[in-house]
């Protein structure tokens, strides 16, 4: 599971308004669709995060994917002049990757991504951090 968070949407979406807010929030959610492969669930998860639930994947997998949304997301060059991080849009990821077991709901997985949205976070933002079934977190930049 993952949980993806557009940094700094508040000034974004003060900045430059809510319609170029919600042309933001499209072109993310169209990254992470194009991103993603067919057996991923993806969805808009309150104001400016969206979450991911795949089954079957490798840890190699997720890393890879987080990856690509960063980088795609940075590839769209969406002007950020508030932000303290980037002249673009950028975003933070948490993800979860474990084997998962019977006892496991929606929210439990989206707790344990919560918690790598996190560190990314505070390792800086636009970067991700992979929270392992063993309790391994490793964040990349």
């Amino acid at each position: 599971s993952f949980i993806i968070d557009i940094d700094y949407f508040k000034q974004y979406n003060d900045h430059y308004g809510h319609v170029m807010g919600d042309e933001c929030l499209k072109n993310v959610a169209k990254v992470i669709r194009e991103v993603c492969d067919s057996h991923c669930i993806s969805a808009r998860f309150g104001g400016d995060e969206f979450v991911i639930i795949c089954a079957d994947v490798s840890e190699k997998w997720v890393k890879e994917v987080a990856s690509a949304i960063i980088e795609n997301v940075a590839a769209l060059k969406l002007e950020s002049v508030d932000s303290p991080i980037s002249d673009y849009v950028s975003v933070s990821i948490g993800a979860y990757w474990g084997i998962i077991s019977d006892k496991e709901n929606l929210k439990s997985l989206i707790d344990k991504a919560d918690k790598g949205l996190y560190k990314a976070k505070e390792n800086g933002r636009n970067n991700y951090c992979i929270v392992s079934g063993k309790n391994n977190e490793q964040a990349v930049q």
